[in-house]
């Protein structure tokens, strides 16, 4: 099971948690201050699921005034740099509500957290 920074029903059942984000912090906020329109659960790697490892991922990405993501970049990826290539090609696709700034639409730095686990 994925567990990823954002309140559960917003995420696709199946995949890991998507949990939540905080207000905007050194040039970047968390995705739990965004709201998600199309976000997916990132596939469980299948080696790393059958070899029952578990882990851990904070990727920052920038979200256009569109509301789209651009640059995903793995800040962390542990135990293995699999789980980070997973989340990579899934957060391309997502989508969120533009984030307003002065009630217009502003790009913006954001950062997530996905946790894998097994259940």
């Amino acid at each position: 099971r994925l567990k990823i920074d954002a309140p559960r029903a917003t995420i696709d059942s199946g995949g890991p948690y998507l949990g939540g984000i905080s207000s905007k912090v050194s040039g970047f906020i968390m995705a739990h201050d965004l709201i998600p329109v199309l976000r997916r659960s990132p596939p469980y790697p299948r080696m790393l699921k059958l070899r029952g490892i578990e882990g851990y991922v904070l990727v920052e990405f920038t979200v256009t005034e569109r509301g789209l993501v651009l640059d995903p970049v793995i800040i962390e990826s542990r135990p293995h740099e699999d789980f980070g290539k997973s989340v990579v090609r899934t957060v391309r696709y997502w989508k969120f509500k533009p984030y307003r700034l002065d009630d217009k639409p502003t790009a913006v730095r954001v950062r997530q957290g996905i946790d894998f686990t097994m259940e």
